[in-house]
């Protein structure tokens, strides 16, 4: 084990840090969270993203948003719970962050103009929405010409994932609540070739694809 996982990390790790002037911290450590490296490897992505005149938008924030490592970019969180807006304002005050505006609002009803953001990130959010395509032109509508888009979503090809979108919804909501994990009703699972074909119909162009397995291997 000890043998793959030096050899997963030179296929990535010499790609994050020639561009990366930044110093950013990856962490491996199998600590509270179910997948710290997933996680902070889509932190990495979106740190690397920006530049210092960019405008952000985090669809989905959650109290643990990347823009809590973004000092230098002026950013918005959004998220359809109050109360994960306010735990994420009392982090943003101990950091003294100041470039950070809130919203409570809905994935698929952005309350944006057009052309506004330069980067828009999306963690785990697309299975939770009603309406994906809406989600998505909301999204693709409220981003400038020439904008990135960093977005997870769990993959229906993930054995685990797979299980949990077959086995009845008692049973997985039962199973991730053990877990310690907020629970947010899943409507669908999808897979490297429905997510490119979606993105594609909503105006979007994928340039880099993903599918990590069991931490903390890509």
């Amino acid at each position: 084990m000890r043998l793959q996982w030096k050899r997963a990390r030179k296929i990535w790790w010499p790609e994050l840090h020639a561009s990366n002037a930044r110093n950013l911290k990856l962490h491996f450590s199998f600590g509270r969270h179910r997948y710290p490296f997933y996680y902070h490897f889509f932190e990495s992505q979106v740190i690397l993203a920006v530049g210092e005149k960019d405008f952000i938008l985090d669809v989905g924030c959650g109290a643990n948003s990347p823009i809590l490592r973004l000092h230098f970019a002026f950013s918005v969180a959004l998220d359809i719970q109050r109360l994960t807006l306010k735990k994420l304002s009392l982090r943003c005050g101990k950091l003294d962050l100041k470039r950070i505006s809130f919203v409570v609002a809905s994935a698929s009803n952005l309350p944006f103009r057009e052309n506004v953001f330069d980067v828009v990130a999306m963690r785990d959010v697309l299975e939770h929405v009603d309406d994906i395509d809406g989600t998505l032109q909301e999204i693709a509508y409220s981003m400038k010409k020439g904008g990135k888009i960093i977005m997870t979503t769990s993959n229906l090809f993930n054995p685990i994932m797979l299980c949990d979108n077959v086995s009845p919804k008692v049973i997985s909501q039962a199973i991730i609540k053990k877990m310690g994990v907020s629970y947010y009703e899943r409507k669908k699972r999808l897979n490297p070739f429905s997510v490119v074909q979606i993105l594609a119909k909503n105006c979007l162009m994928v340039k880099r694809l993903l599918m990590f397995s069991i931490p903390p291997f890509i």
